[in-house]
């Protein structure tokens, strides 16, 4: 049985393999070796599949990619930025509503990530800026 640290690494090794694939323009090949391995169902291999096929210009299956994801808060700001790129901003901006993070975040981790990095005062979005 591979420990935690081989199974890392040869998902590393899968995602390094996949950029250098696209990079040097074989991004159909990247794509289908992503989708056959078991880490391309994961939120990140999710993330990276949906990044080579807006690289193939395939933005439609990119926003279905992560809409299908299961650790979906994860997946919520790559997927509000294609929705606008879409001209879906109405979409883009209900993935950040409380009652759309508690349809797909039953457990509300996603509201509380946002609490503890300052981002959501109570029930509103933080009125600080970033530097």
């Amino acid at each position: 049985m591979w420990s935690w640290n081989a199974t890392a690494v040869l998902a590393t090794l899968l995602f390094e393999r996949v950029e250098v694939l696209a990079r040097s323009g074989r991004v159909e090949q990247a794509i289908a070796e992503l989708r056959a391995h078991h880490e391309g169902g994961t939120w990140y291999g999710s993330s990276k599949l949906a990044d080579l096929l807006v690289l193939a210009g395939r933005p439609g299956e990119a926003i279905q990619t992560l809409e299908s994801t299961d650790d979906s808060a994860r997946t919520a700001a790559r997927l509000a930025v294609l929705l606008v790129d879409q001209s879906r901003v109405e979409e883009a901006l209900a993935l950040f509503t409380p009652e759309e993070a508690s349809a797909s975040d039953e457990d509300g981790a996603f509201w509380r990530q946002l609490h503890r990095e300052g981002r959501v005062v109570g029930d509103e979005p933080a009125r600080t800026m970033d530097r």
